[in-house]
């Protein structure tokens, strides 16, 4: 890792932080301040430089204190300088974020590894607008292995495309922990829908397993308590016909959320989505907003299935 100084004993990212700082003779950055009493840290890379970013992955790769940690990106351009792969060239970047080098972002990839590995706390992380594409994103997924205590997991704007979305719900399927999964602008199409569709199946087998148990315990099963996701959100990918889904929801009485606007849906999309909210009783969110081709009318009878099973009624489409 870029930089490591001698922070032994300091698992507390603030108190660790400005150590390195002090080491280092650099003047701590105010938006890598954590609030909320030291438990949420959220800041912008944009504008950070190469000398201001080794304190920032030292005190992430130790931490054992945060619970939120939110990284993001606004530059517009989303490609890695994949042939500055060393500190030296590192150094002399400056018309760009120096983040959107191989060799930092790797750097940052391995701080967000170690932090997840170590933790207890992390419930939330989200990274938005890096370029994750594989294989930045493997270590990631290893790490989420290893990790108990993450239950929201945002990527938004990360363009990890279909291969991505693979290696991200091959391991969230086995981490019943995870309730939130934002993969929002990710560039995903109907394939990728199509790896969220089984994941939502195969965790749907394992709940319907653990009902059954309950069952034979003579005892009604608590569905709000049993672990898996409960929202996915789609938002601004062209995933055009997604009746994999629908049809995989039909039936599943965990996922409570969906939000799909502006995917580019088809007319197919929509009628099936009005055919699984026939028999689905549990989904209460399902934004299907700026979506040109889904008629206003079938937006409309969702809408109505969904207040009847907010109410507790049960999904009740009229024909």
């Amino acid at each position: 890792m870029v930089g490591k100084g001698d922070v032994k004993g300091s698992r507390i990212f603030h108190q660790c932080y400005l150590k390195c700082c002090k080491l280092q003779n650099l003047t701590p950055l105010t938006n890598v301040i954590p609030s909320s009493n030291g438990k949420v840290l959220d800041f912008c890379v944009d504008r950070i430089k190469y000398a201001d970013w080794p304190p920032i992955l030292n005190a992430l790769s130790c931490d054992l204190s945060l619970h939120t940690v939110s990284i993001k990106c606004r530059q517009p351009v989303k490609t890695v300088l994949e042939h500055i792969d060393c500190e030296r060239l590192a150094k002399t970047v400056n018309k760009r974020a120096v983040i959107l080098t191989k060799f930092m972002l790797s750097n940052l990839i391995e701080a967000i590894a170690q932090l997840l590995s170590n933790t207890t706390l992390l419930s939330s992380l989200l990274i938005e607008g890096l370029p994750l594409r594989v294989p930045y994103l493997n270590s990631i997924c290893e790490a989420i292995l290893t990790n108990n205590s993450l239950q929201h997991l945002y990527l938004p704007r990360c363009s990890i495309g279909d291969a991505g979305c693979l290696a991200i719900c091959k391991a969230v399927r086995c981490l019943p922990n995870i309730l939130t999964m934002d993969l929002s602008g990710c560039e995903l199409t109907a394939t990728g829908v199509g790896y969220i569709a089984d994941l939502i199946k195969y965790q749907k087998i394992h709940r319907y397993s653990e009902n059954w148990v309950h069952t034979l315990r003579y005892r009604l099963p608590d569905l709000d308590t049993m672990a898996g996701l409960r929202r996915i959100s789609l938002c601004g990918n062209n995933l055009g016909d997604i009746g994999k889904l629908f049809d995989v929801l039909a039936d599943d009485l965990w996922i409570k959320a969906v939000d799909i606007q502006n995917c580019g849906l088809t007319e197919e999309s929509s009628e099936a989505a009005l055919q699984m909210m026939r028999s689905n009783t549990t989904l209460v969110i399902l934004d299907m907003r700026h979506n040109p081709l889904i008629p206003t009318e079938t937006l409309s009878k969702i809408r109505s299935a969904l207040r009847e099973n907010e109410r507790g009624i049960g999904g009740q489409v009229d024909s």
